[in-house]
């Protein structure tokens, strides 16, 4: 395995950072089967790249893509490939003393092909893609001193597996002295 990461100063008000992985493995497993050990082979990458801009005291600019890829074989047994990309931007100002709006859109596709016959384990369909359109907005409202605050929003998502999805929360939060104290309810959909 390998990987590294960069940061980078554009300008005064722009930074760039990013980070790269890579793995390989290659074992003899016997814990699918029992007893008798299959040969597999797993290896993936991972990249991720953020650019972030700020906006003097009012507020800031943050893009993000993200792209994971692996792949792992067990011949006769099981095979998947899966890519993945993340592409998400965010939007943050303060409006008037009290309010920290927040606001963002993201999409994220998943590609995968798995095995077919003669494999022993096999998925219909064997190959998919799943598109994952989002978009979320908070509010952050300041009620006291800097120190306590109400947080609410929404994240509104569609997948192909439950439709559109709206995910409500609310959490407020106490900073003292010795630590910052938070209590939330939200509702979220795993996918």
């Amino acid at each position: 395995a390998s990987g590294g990461r960069f940061d980078a100063r554009l300008t005064d008000t722009q930074t760039l950072m990013g980070t790269a992985e890579l793995y390989a493995a290659h074992a003899a497993d016997t814990t699918v089967t029992g007893s008798e050990s299959v040969e597999n082979d797993a290896r993936g990458a991972s990249l991720n790249l953020v650019w972030s801009h700020q906006y003097a005291d009012t507020g800031s600019t943050e893009l993000r893509l993200a792209y994971t890829g692996y792949r792992r074989d067990y011949p006769t047994l099981y095979r998947e490939v899966r890519d993945t990309v993340d592409l998400q931007g965010q939007w943050s100002t303060r409006l008037a003393a009290r309010h920290q709006i927040t606001a963002g859109l993201g999409y994220r596709r998943s590609r995968d092909e798995t095995g077919g016959p003669p494999r022993a384990i096999i998925f219909t369909p064997a190959d998919r893609s799943i598109d994952q359109p989002s978009a979320f907005v908070q509010d952050r409202v300041t009620l006291w001193q800097d120190r306590l605050t109400l947080t609410v929003g929404s994240k509104f998502e569609h997948n192909d597996f439950t439709g559109y999805e709206v995910q409500p929360g609310v959490r407020i939060g106490l900073k003292t002295d010795n630590g910052y104290f938070w209590s939330s309810a939200s509702r979220a959909v795993r996918t």
